[in-house]
């Protein structure tokens, strides 16, 4: 993903370096041209504010996003070919594969592009219940109000009752969506890649901490912020470990490595800036909670 791949470039680019030939020869060279040097354009207080804003409206959930999905395909157009047309034309449900080049419903619904998608609720081989959902989608799908849900990319989400309110999870989004008609982080719309695992307590029952580790980015209008080993743990309080990383406008990224304690504190650095104590505000504790909520309810 682009913001991904962003998060790799350095602030300042690398020099030539001159050489010689074959034979051994002094070759003549002219001297390397540094590169223009960037600083931070944000203060540190912008750039927390920067990353609480993001972080406000929610990180992206997929059990939102399918749940979204479901909605939207429950208005499709039953039928041979129906509309969306499906692999399958007796399937009535919201899964399955579909393929179309742009039809609209009675109902005022317009279904563009291709997806394939599945919901499956059981019992793994090695007898533990199972809730997982999945998609891979190119897609835009216009609703009767003209709002467009976008969706690009793949999603998948395994979840596992392992005994004694323990819950195991695994999990990737990857993608670019958007839908007007929806709240929080669908509504502006995200670029992401995002990797979930962990072991959490199902339905907030366990005589232990719940553990969800997050790596990778997300984009939005606020800001590129990537996760680096983003632990959060939930017993009787939440603690963040790991670090949360910031892209300046100039290009530079703020880093901010969380400490673990009970408040979310920890250093912040960037380039050309003192290290110095920061911490983010309990909003984004909230946030963070409501997302391990979700994936706790199965």
């Amino acid at each position: 993903m682009t913001l991904l791949l962003l998060g790799l470039l350095a602030c300042v680019g690398s020099s030539s370096t001159p050489g010689t030939d074959t034979s051994g020869t002094t070759v003549e060279t002219h001297p390397a041209i540094d590169p223009p040097h960037h600083t931070v354009q944000l203060s540190v207080d912008e750039a927390l504010a920067t990353v609480e804003d993001s972080l406000a409206v929610g990180l992206p959930d997929v059990l939102e996003l399918h749940a979204l999905y479901e909605e939207v395909m429950g208005h499709r157009e039953l039928g041979n070919p129906g509309c969306p047309t499906y692999e399958d034309p007796t399937s009535t449900g919201p899964g399955g594969n579909w393929f179309d080049r742009g039809c609209t419903t009675d109902e005022g619904w317009t279904y563009f592009g291709n997806a394939v998608a599945l919901h499956i609720i059981g019992v793994n081989p090695d007898g533990y219940p199972i809730d997982a959902v999945g998609s891979s989608a190119s897609f835009q799908i216009t609703d009767p109000d003209g709002e467009v849900f976008v969706g690009g990319g793949g999603y998948n989400l395994d979840r596992l009752l392992i005994g004694d309110g323990r819950m195991s999870l695994f999990g990737t989004l990857g993608g670019t969506y958007s839908y007007g008609a929806a709240e929080g982080w669908l509504k502006e719309g995200v670029e992401v890649s995002l990797f979930f695992d962990g072991e959490l307590n199902h339905m907030g029952v366990g005589d232990t901490p719940g553990q969800l580790r997050i790596d990778g980015g997300v984009g939005r209008a606020e800001g590129q912020i990537s996760f680096r080993e983003l632990i959060i743990e939930r017993g009787e309080t939440m603690r963040l470990s790991g670090q949360i990383d910031l892209r300046d406008p100039s290009g530079c990224w703020f880093h901010l490595a969380l400490e673990g304690s009970e408040r979310p504190c920890g250093t912040l650095s960037a380039e050309g800036i003192d290290d110095q104590e920061a911490c983010l505000s309990d909003s984004v504790l909230v946030g963070l909670d409501t997302l391990v909520d979700s994936l706790e309810t199965m």
